[in-house]
């Protein structure tokens, strides 16, 4: 009896949800006034991240590409960078969802007067507004689609979060959808021997082959592979009807001696965990070969919500007298499906495990601490996905400090870790030290303050890490700045610093002056411009330019020059 109220009340909760889930298809519209194509899924791999939203194309059959408001509501947040986003739009629905709209060219003219005097009066061309409260009407015009921020090229980066948790969600599931009646495509898989660390002690990559519209194969019935325990990797992709593009998968189970043990689907990703996509995909891999694999198994301290399934049973105890079925199912978000089927038996030769290089070895869940006369390293409690080699090794003292080398093997930092440097010496650049990443003729500024007679930043990735001083201003360069720009709407300048600049670093900053009044550039740090379009109310003749740009450090680039307009 107590067994059929189960039941009862397992079917109810899903006719519930259904009715929730199609009341909100009604209510949304589509982000964009012509035919929807997607160039981006929801929750595919990127470099460092999910894809948290979806990317749609632009019209290029018209002039110019709007972006909506897919449901009544409030504008609560206008942000402008030089990266990431780009110009962002955020708008409250009052179903308790938000609709997120980035990399837009620009926003419409009433919000982008509020923007430009906003500018204009605080002289920043950077700014994050919150708390906002422009009402907006469903199928209003907000922005015009573009290429600002960190992209690639003009499209819509397009996404619905929970109001409340700011958790984003698959916009497929409130009905914004294309037709899509393609199988994912999977191409390589990855079998990797693991230790009980969860390290990588031995690996092989095989390629997978077509062998029917919906099945796949390696090439042989039966993989042979010398090691006690496995994990299984895959990569691939999805496509939808009428594009080209390669996008991400949106639901994978794998599948043994006909258990499921692991599944995961991107319907939605807790922003809370985010932190913890390096150990969904082999982030060693993706650095050696640029390649991003899913693991289909999880690491100690990955706490991701993606996962509808996760088992020990997905970290596979090879036998060699006992042959394990492995079959791997890829779905797409309208259901189409592609199945991977092979056997896995322990080889009789073992593969030669892979050589750690450490100095320090740290339980997972422990805090930590190096202590040295000329560094201190300090580790939370969460710095890391699994039981973690590590290595530090102390380098030359050369200018400010000695170098220190800071590697885990290749894996993934969870959470940053606290690094002290103390500087051997310091002088008249003193205000101008900061620590420094130095990855082969590279240096990135990671900012740092000075604190207890070291130099204090928080570091989230494997590399060099040294005290030096930036004193050395930008370089600018006008591209199309002549004596007469009566023909041109714009004056555009190229800018270089030598140090690049890390995700808790400000970006430069610059300062324009046209007959002594300040004026708005706006900085594309993907291309390195500065672009000031020219007012409308500027009168006819000649003018005086003065463009400032100063570094984090403070050192500062003028240009002057007198034009005709």
């Amino acid at each position: 009896m107590e067994l059929k109220k189960r039941e009862v009340r397992f079917f109810l909760n899903i006719i519930f949800s259904l009715v929730f889930i199609l009341n909100l298809k009604a209510q949304f519209i589509s982000p964009v006034l012509h035919e929807l194509r997607f160039s981006g899924l929801y929750g595919e791999l990127r470099p460092n991240h999910f894809h948290n939203g979806i990317d749609l194309k632009i019209n290029r059959a018209v002039k110019e590409n709007y972006t909506i408001a897919i449901m009544d509501g409030i504008i609560r947040r206008i942000s402008v960078a030089p990266d990431g986003y780009g110009n962002l739009l955020i708008i409250d629905h009052p179903n308790g969802y938000s609709s997120l709209y980035a990399h837009l060219d620009r926003f419409s003219p009433d919000i982008e007067r509020f923007v430009r005097d906003y500018q204009i009066l605080n002289q920043t061309f950077e700014l994050n507004l919150d708390s906002l409260n422009f009402p907006v009407v469903q199928g209003q015009i907000i922005g015009y689609i573009g290429n600002s921020g960190a992209s690639n090229g003009p499209h819509l980066h397009f996404e619905i979060l929970n109001t409340i948790s700011g958790n984003s969600y698959n916009p497929q599931l409130f009905g914004i959808k294309v037709r899509d009646t393609i199988p994912p495509v999977l191409q390589k898989i990855k079998i990797v021997g693991i230790d009980h660390d969860f390290n990588p002690i031995n690996s092989k990559v095989y390629n997978i082959k077509k062998s029917k519209p919906d099945s796949f194969t390696i090439g042989s019935d039966t993989i042979k592979f010398g090691a006690d325990n496995v994990g299984i990797e895959i990569m691939g992709y999805d496509m939808v009807n009428g594009s080209t593009n390669h996008n991400g998968i949106f639901k994978i189970t794998l599948i043994i001696d006909s258990f499921p043990v692991f599944a995961f689907n991107m319907e939605n990703i807790d922003g809370k965990q985010l932190s913890s996509y390096k150990a969904h995909i082999d982030h060693p891999e993706f650095l050696r070969t640029g390649y991003i694999y899913h693991r289909l198994f999880t690491l100690p301290g990955n706490d991701l919500n993606i996962y509808s399934l996760k088992s020990d049973r997905a970290v596979i105890k090879l036998d060699t007298n006992i042959s394990r079925k492995i079959e791997i199912i890829a779905e797409d978000f309208d259901g189409n499906k592609s199945v991977l089927k092979f056997n896995l038996i322990k080889d009789s030769v073992m593969l030669k495990s892979d050589t750690l290089i450490y100095n320090h070895f740290i339980t997972l869940g422990q805090k930590y601490e190096i202590s040295d006369p000329d560094y201190i390293i300090r580790a939370g409690d969460n710095c890391f996905f699994k039981n973690t080699y590590l290595s530090v090794i102390k380098k030359d003292s050369s200018g400010y400090s000695h170098s220190i080398d800071i590697s885990i093997n290749k894996d993934a930092f969870k959470n940053s870790i606290d690094l002290y440097i103390k500087p051997i010496k310091t002088d008249k650049y003193i205000d101008k030290m900061c620590i420094v990443r130095i990855d082969g003729g590279k240096r990135k500024n990671i900012g740092g303050i000075f604190k207890d007679g070291y130099m204090y930043a928080k570091i989230g990735e494997e590399g060099t890490y040294k005290i030096m001083a930036d004193s050395i201003k930008p370089t600018l360069k006008p591209r199309n700045l002549k004596s007469n720009m009566k023909k041109s709407d714009r004056i555009i300048f190229s800018v270089t610093d030598n140090f690049s600049s890390g995700l808790t670093v400000p970006h430069l900053k610059a300062d324009g002056y046209i007959n002594g009044e300040w004026v708005l550039f706006e900085y594309d740090k993907k291309y390195k411009n500065l672009t000031h379009k020219f007012d409308k109310n500027l009168k006819p003749g000649k003018h005086s330019l003065k463009l400032i740009v100063t570094d984090t450090k403070g050192n500062a680039a003028e240009y002057n020059k007198t034009f005709t307009k």
